[in-house]
């Protein structure tokens, strides 16, 4: 962008030719010369240097917005990515710990009579969602060190 517009800057400047020659018609010899200019003579190309000066202007800002929506993307993926490894590492285990030892307490008094069956298939229906919701938490922990990695600019 900045060679267009020291190329439009320099096309400002009008271009002076001068020509001149012999010549020989019908008997006579002639010599010639002249001057040629661009018309309009004071013409110093605005037009071309203010569209060079916002094309210059456009090419940073866009280069701007891509700096600033990359951060954006990076800061997203560190968020999502710290949200989803705290999760990971600090809530899971103790919640399939915990559904895993009710399910063995109602299974024990279920066996002893203390207990119906319904109580003791929701329980169960209980540590089978909580091992869906650790799968389904662990899949969106590796997309979120995916989307991290993307957003670095890496190869997951």
């Amino acid at each position: 962008m900045h060679a267009d517009l020291r190329l439009q800057q320099a096309d400002r400047i009008p271009d002076l030719d001068l020509l001149g020659g012999y010549k020989r018609d019908v008997g006579l010899n002639t010599l010639f010369g002249g001057l040629q200019f661009d018309v309009p003579l004071f013409n110093r190309n605005q037009g071309g240097i203010a569209a060079a000066r916002a094309g210059e202007q456009l090419a940073e800002d866009q280069l701007a917005f891509a700096r600033l929506n990359a951060a954006s993307e990076i800061e997203s993926a560190r968020g999502a990515y710290t949200r989803e490894e705290a999760l990971v590492r600090e809530t899971l285990p103790g919640m399939g710990s915990r559904a895993g030892q009710h399910e063995t307490i109602i299974t024990d008094a279920y066996r002893s009579g203390g207990v119906d069956l319904l109580r003791l298939l929701d329980a169960e229906r209980v540590l089978v969602e909580t091992r869906l919701l650790a799968i389904q938490t662990w899949r969106e922990y590796q997309q979120s060190v995916v989307a991290l990695q993307l957003a670095y600019g890496e190869q997951p």
